[in-house]
């Protein structure tokens, strides 16, 4: 495991008809509306009243994404269900978001389950801070074997290959928690060299039209961009060019050195691309 220290700031209402804005940010932030306009500019769409917690739209959704914030860095943001209404009955829905320095991430190369999820992680993690210092969060770095031993390799990597030339919406109207969705998107990520996560903006949920998503779960098909149905095990058709070079020489090496030493490898070319 890896300590990485992180930076952040909260965005909630107030309550009244003020509308969201800047309520908390570390201490340590250089620049806190700036890192305030990249949370703005990420969120992935507008939560909607949902049925109950087995909705695939339900709350919490969270996303990945690169930052100029403090010289260059990487956000995990999480937006939750809030307990606060505006003055029309319209609830809000708090985001916390942290920034963390590439050089940290690339050394301690973690899993976004990690960053989400793990007992150190950024969900976990209580804001503010005391004294609104940085946040510590303890890390784990990617579990290449348990991502070798799925039993979809083919597709993830097709899927991976499609992200060398444009955005991929993954469809999906069957409810999945949001770490399940963290875990699939950890999987394809790995079938590229680790490097390529710096500028790679992932997201669990999307339902707006924001263009900044590299990868992304949602409920319809983009126009904007290639959909995969991820609920029926679709395997995107690859044509001749990047995409389909990058699938076949993973598919070659795959079968003299097995998925887990492939893996590992990418793992390992921490390189930014």
């Amino acid at each position: 495991m890896s300590d990485i220290t992180a930076k952040w700031i909260v965005r909630d209402g107030i309550g009244g008809q003020s509308g969201y804005r800047l309520t908390r940010a570390s201490a340590t932030l250089t620049k806190p509306n700036d890192a305030y306009a990249h949370l703005e500019a990420t969120i992935p769409g507008t939560p909607v009243p949902v049925d109950g917690k087995n909705d695939p739209n339900a709350l919490p959704w969270v996303w990945f994404s690169p930052s100029s914030v403090e010289g260059g860095s990487i956000s995990i943001s999480i937006m939750q269900s809030g307990d606060k209404h505006d003055g029309w009955g319209r609830r809000f829905d708090p985001t916390k978001c942290f920034f963390l320095a590439i050089p940290d991430v690339l050394q301690a190369y973690p899993s976004y389950v990690s960053l989400y999820i793990g007992d150190g992680g950024a969900g976990k993690t209580v804001l503010p801070t005391p004294n609104n210092g940085p946040a510590m969060l303890n890390l784990d770095p990617l579990d290449t074997a348990a991502i070798a031993g799925r039993d979809d390799l083919t597709r993830l990597a097709a899927i991976a290959s499609l992200l060398l030339t444009g955005a991929v919406s993954l469809t999906a109207s069957a409810f999945q928690k949001t770490s399940e969705r963290a875990e699939h998107l950890d999987a394809i990520a790995a079938m590229l060299p680790f490097g390529f996560r710096v500028d790679l903006a992932a997201a669990s949920w999307m339902m707006g039209d924001n263009t900044n998503f590299r990868l992304s779960f949602g409920a319809i098909p983009r126009n904007d961009r290639i959909s995969v149905d991820w609920d029926k095990r679709e395997q995107p058709e690859l044509t001749e060019g990047l995409a389909r070079d990058y699938f076949d020489r993973l598919s070659l090496l795959f079968k003299p050195l097995g998925p887990a030493k492939v893996l590992e490898h990418l793992a390992q070319d921490r390189q930014p691309r």
